[in-house]
């Protein structure tokens, strides 16, 4: 089925769609100014129920970006971990960033991630959905504003966190704190817990090494978090307690602990590391979003061990 262009919808006006971009979570805590040259150049576009968006393809620099405004889609990789298989995207999801990573990629600009081992995506409509789409052909004007350039280092920094997604799903529930926690919802603090880069560690212990330019609008260190090694290993004192971990392992602060029982150290890289960060204030953040998520989080949430 082709996408329709929704020109039978009302496209939402200048305020309306920054409003609206605004409050989807990943791109949370950017500015409006941020976000301009990605409004002004959006078009909205509706496809009927079952229409497949990927099917068995890497999403690569043909593809849009894409933001989810109406409706529900499945977004399954080929190799994801979670029993629940696919997992739903919803009203102020943000997709297609391998599209954004392939031109920046070409552009020889700074932030990419290799494609190797990339997996097979499928997505489908639920129903009628309707996205706002950026074009390929628009990437550069967008990305290469002054503005644009925080929304694109945004994106190239959760690039990695999505292709991953299923893996870091399935270990998030193996943790007594997230355990009670459905797929859907870990998948929507993803949006929210951007992959870093970690140098190794400076000789003097007293003085760590800080995380290589975090990304915009996100603080990941130092605070409580958690940390899914993607590649090499990463330490955390823990309550006085060295702790590491390296790639396919999650590790890190008690996010629900009270406050001050917490490290306020950043984690530390023995070799050049790359994580995904899960921050306290993610958490808190997604609990704004879907009242749902802190009611799973039970007496932890309850007891405001995390203020929203």
């Amino acid at each position: 089925m082709s996408p329709i262009l929704a020109d039978t919808l009302t496209t939402p006006d200048e305020t309306s769609l920054s409003r609206f971009l605004l409050t989807c979570p990943m791109l949370s805590g950017l500015t409006a100014d941020a976000l301009e040259p990605l409004g002004q150049a959006l078009t909205l576009v509706r496809h009927d129920d079952g229409a497949r968006l990927f099917y068995d393809e890497v999403p690569n620099r043909d593809a849009p970006l894409r933001i989810l405004v109406h409706g529900h889609a499945t977004w399954d990789p080929a190799h994801s971990s979670d029993d629940n298989g696919a997992w739903t995207l919803t009203t102020g999801s943000v997709f297609g960033l391998g599209a954004v990573n392939d031109w920046a990629a070409e552009a020889g600009l700074d932030r990419t991630w290799p494609r190797a081992d990339l997996p097979m995506i499928r997505c489908r409509a639920k129903g009628p959905i309707s996205t706002l789409e950026l074009a390929p052909d628009r990437f550069e004007a967008v990305f290469m504003s002054k503005p644009g350039g925080v929304l694109r280092d945004r994106l190239l920094a959760m690039f990695p966190t999505v292709v991953h997604g299923g893996e870091i799903v399935a270990a998030l529930r193996a943790t007594p704190q997230f355990s009670r926690v459905n797929a859907v919802a870990l998948y929507r603090l993803l949006d929210l817990a951007p992959t870093v880069t970690y140098q190794p560690t400076a000789k003097d212990p007293d003085q760590p090494q800080q995380p290589a330019a975090p990304p915009p609008g996100l603080a990941v260190a130092p605070g409580p978090a958690l940390y899914y090694v993607l590649r090499g290993q990463l330490q955390l004192v823990v309550d006085e307690t060295l702790l590491s971990f390296g790639a396919g392992e999650v590790g890190g602060s008690d996010l629900f602990a009270d406050e001050g029982a917490a490290t306020l150290k950043a984690a530390t890289a023995t070799t050049k590391a790359t994580a995904v960060v899960v921050t306290k204030e993610a958490v808190a953040a997604l609990s704004g979003y879907m009242p749902g998520f802190a009611r799973s989080l039970g007496p932890m949430f309850n007891g405001q061990r995390v203020k929203p």
